[in-house]
């Protein structure tokens, strides 16, 4: 005879559910916390990186100000060699121009001393010629009007019993002639040392006027006679 088994029915055990239940939750509640706390340190060393980030931030703009302090200190400093550059080439330039004034200057004043020496004292003898050129040097140091020798040569006044003009060397008042190059050349040599050697005739060395020998003007009568040379006499005041 068969016997059938039933199923036994077994009661819930509340208390096994309970145990497992409180460890599902103490451990449900131990991963909170712990997860709480990971992000407390998470958050704390966050928050301690970003405060350090930050003073880093601090310090690298303290050093971009710096920097630009730095910066615009030396951009003033090249601004200020910049303008003393300037400065000095434009004085440079100044002292160029005013040389090559004072050149041109020189070399007119000399071709004015030849001409005079050529139209007065072309055909006179070499110590004759200097001594022309004497009195036309001290006639520039004495000269209440022209202080140079153009101006000496060149100067002329009315005459006041007739009214004409009267040049001061007669050779300016007429036309030019024609002067022997080779003469030209020693004459400018000459009137070179005269001006810038101060090469004089000693004879003449305080003669203001002369007049050739063939002429008598009024003022010869009044003045003190030094010296003849070749055709012409020199006077002193």
């Amino acid at each position: 005879m068969n016997t059938i088994l039933k199923p036994v029915k077994r009661r819930p055990n509340w208390k096994s559910r309970y145990h497992t239940a409180v460890t599902i939750s103490g451990a449900f509640a131990a991963s909170t916390i712990g997860l709480t706390v990971a992000m407390g340190v998470m958050h704390y060393q966050d928050a301690a990186r970003i405060a350090l980030l930050n003073e880093q931030l601090d310090l690298s703009k303290e050093r971009i100000q710096q920097l630009e302090a730095e910066v615009k200190d030396t951009h003033t400093e090249a601004e200020w060699y910049h303008d003393r550059i300037r400065d000095l080439h434009r004085a440079e330039d100044e002292r160029s121009a005013i040389k090559r004034a004072h050149e041109e200057f020189i070399k007119a004043e000399v071709k004015c001393l030849t001409d005079n020496l050529a139209n007065e004292a072309g055909f006179e003898p070499e110590n004759g010629q200097l001594a022309v050129g004497t009195v036309t040097m001290n006639r520039v140091a004495q000269s209440r009007g022209a202080n140079t020798v153009c101006g000496v040569v060149y100067e002329r006044h009315a005459d006041y019993r007739t009214g004409k003009t009267v040049c001061m060397f007669s050779w300016t008042c007429r036309p030019r002639r024609a002067i022997n190059p080779q003469l030209y050349s020693r004459l400018t040599k000459m009137a070179q040392a005269i001006y810038l050697k101060h090469e004089r005739e000693t004879e003449v060395e305080d003669a203001t006027l002369y007049h050739a020998e063939y002429v008598h003007p009024d003022w010869a009568d009044k003045v003190q006679l030094v010296a003849q040379i070749g055709q012409h006499l020199f006077y002193r005041p």
